[in-house]
């Protein structure tokens, strides 16, 4: 199902999940008519539906978010396999453990969008594991592609 994306008649650099899904509500973005910027919008989309995809992930993994079968789920299990290893492990797999785990699944979910086309490629080569426990199940590949192993 995907969101109601709501375009506001202004200009601006930045685009808001207002509510994430729940029950049979498809959820609601609110994106910017134009961009303050050349070149934003595409980094400000994939910005924007990382969060919308982690928020209706959250909210549907309810209190149990770690035995739920969610992509938050998921991520937070790989975050918590990093967690202990050396910091040069960490680095290339992109996770930073000062951070939050939105920041950290932002830059993931960007990771993924660059290379989409190519399977995910640059998602599989920085986090092996964080690549096979989302795609396929919770982030389908563009039509054709095919899961790196």
């Amino acid at each position: 199902m995907a969101p109601t994306v709501v375009i506001a008649p202004c200009v601006g650099s930045v685009s808001v999940v207002v509510r994430p899904r729940g029950g049979a509500d498809s959820g609601c973005i609110v994106v910017p008519r134009y961009f303050r910027r050349p070149g934003t919008r595409t980094q400000v989309l994939w910005q924007v539906m990382a969060d919308f995809r982690y928020q209706t992930s959250r909210s549907a993994a309810v209190i149990d978010a770690m035995n739920s079968d969610t992509l938050a789920a998921a991520y937070a299990e790989v975050r918590w396999m990093y967690r202990k290893k050396a910091k040069a492990v960490r680095k290339k797999a992109a996770i930073r453990n000062g951070e939050s785990e939105l920041k950290n699944w932002r830059r993931h979910y960007q990771l993924y969008m660059k290379s989409a086309f190519n399977n995910g490629k640059m998602l599989f080569s920085a986090c092996p594991a964080l690549y096979e426990r989302i795609v396929g199940k919770f982030i389908e590949l563009p039509e054709g592609g095919r899961i790196m192993r």
